[in-house]
């Protein structure tokens, strides 16, 4: 390992900085071969060769990058002359880091108290790896595509939405090589990727005029009194042929997702709600029946819905003391999801309800409360138990929060409610 002392002798003392410290340029080390970086301190010789050489990482990330990416670069120095960028393309939502090798200090300088250092990369050397990168990510993608082709003859949609989508990901991949080779051949700009996104987008659409959904039942209602039926769900064809284990997501009007399940070997997927959303409306609502596929547009299904009351009346008798305006809140929640509250005349039932404060996360405007809601319901043997977690700038407006997400499944009431 090189001392101070031994980096202090090797470096040039200027009376002045040096001229590629001002100008960024090196006579030695023409733009056109080299990537040329520049960095001081008044501290240490290492903290401006680091400097130098977070400057050449710096271009480097200004230009290896193309309109299709999203790239961040965290840049690191070593004395070894190594610097470490992640890149990751939100079109293909895929990652890849490499190591930006082949960074040397060509000049050091010490003007006073200022040390000054320069940094340089051979555009050659680091665009090689762009080229791999290019005739790879081509090579992966015809073999895809094929796999994509086949997949489709053989009525496998999933398959081959599989397939395109590893062929976006190498037409990902091979731009950001094809921008990493423009650093040294700049000629490479203008090479195209051999499948293009029309070609995989039009196979898209065929998959998708191929699929046939279809519902045995298109209307339920369902409520505390109410069982779900075992024939809602989705039926999912590929010209003509079923297709299992696709899973189908049941989303409520708000869009938020109330259950999931997989086709079985004839297509079919009884898909039920874990829990009942709640409202304020008796009336028929539309949900919707979604098959989890790479498609655009999705694909999806409506089903009507209406969440009626129960006729069966029930009454709160809390267990320990609840504060008043969170025993309100509860009842309303419960009263939303379709329970039918009655103080007075209602079937007991014991309720226990329990917070945590759980810390606080930052907000925009300031640090959050996050608190969390416990709701224990028994009679007799039966018991159900929920929980929900909300944020808000106090305690009162985070508890709030949670007990909104207080939920129970269609069939806890009728748990409770059962002969004992």
């Amino acid at each position: 390992m090189i001392g101070p002392m031994a980096l202090l002798a090797a470096a040039t003392v200027w009376a002045a900085p040096p001229e590629w410290a001002i100008s960024g340029k090196s006579a030695s080390h023409p733009a056109g071969l080299y990537v040329v970086g520049a960095g001081s301190s008044e501290e240490s010789i290492d903290l401006a060769r680091q400097a130098a050489m977070a400057d050449v990482v710096r271009q480097v990330k200004a230009r290896v990058k193309s309109t299709s990416e999203d790239e961040r670069w965290e840049a690191s120095s070593s004395s070894a002359g190594n610097s470490r960028g992640e890149s990751s393309w939100s079109g293909a939502k895929v990652q890849a880091s490499e190591e930006i090798t082949g960074i040397q200090i060509a000049e050091t300088a010490q003007d006073g108290k200022i040390w000054y250092a320069l940094a340089v990369l051979d555009r050659s050397a680091f665009a090689a790896p762009g080229r791999t990168a290019m005739r790879e990510a081509e090579s992966d993608a015809r073999s895809r595509w094929t796999e994509a082709i086949r997949a489709v003859d053989k009525k496998r949609p999933v398959e081959a939405l599989q397939a395109l989508r590893l062929v976006e990901i190498a037409r990902s991949r091979f731009l950001s090589g094809r921008e990493r080779a423009a650093l040294g051949e700049p000629e490479a700009l203008s090479e195209s990727f051999s499948l293009g996104a029309a070609r995989t987008d039009s196979l898209r659409r065929e998959i998708l005029r191929g699929l046939e959904l279809g519902r045995p039942i298109d209307s339920v209602e369902t409520g505390p009194d109410r069982n779900w039926p075992s024939g809602a769900g989705l039926v999912v064809r590929f010209r003509g042929a079923p297709v299992a284990g696709i899973e189908v997501d049941l989303a409520s009007p708000t869009g938020q997702i109330l259950g999931t399940a997989k086709t079985d070997s004839n297509g079919f997927s009884a898909v039920r709600p874990a829990t009942d959303p709640s409202t304020t409306s008796t009336g028929w609502s539309r949900w919707s029946l979604r098959p989890r596929l790479d498609v655009r547009p999705s694909a999806e299904l409506g089903l009507w819905v209406r969440l009626s009351r129960s006729d069966t009346r029930v009454r709160l008798d809390w267990d320990g003391t609840v504060a008043p305006e969170h025993a309100f809140l509860v009842k309303n929640r419960l009263a939303a999801s379709g329970w039918s509250i009655d103080s007075i005349r209602g079937t007991r039932i014991t309720a226990r309800f329990s917070t945590t404060l759980k810390g606080e996360i930052q907000g925009f405007s300031g640090q959050l409360k996050r608190m969390e809601a416990k709701l224990v319901l028994s009679r007799g043997d039966a018991r159900c138990e929920t929980s929900g977690v909300g944020t808000g700038p106090t305690e009162d407006k985070a508890l709030a929060a949670a007990i909104e997400r207080l939920a129970f499944s269609s069939d806890c009431l009728k748990e409770l409610l059962a002969e004992h």
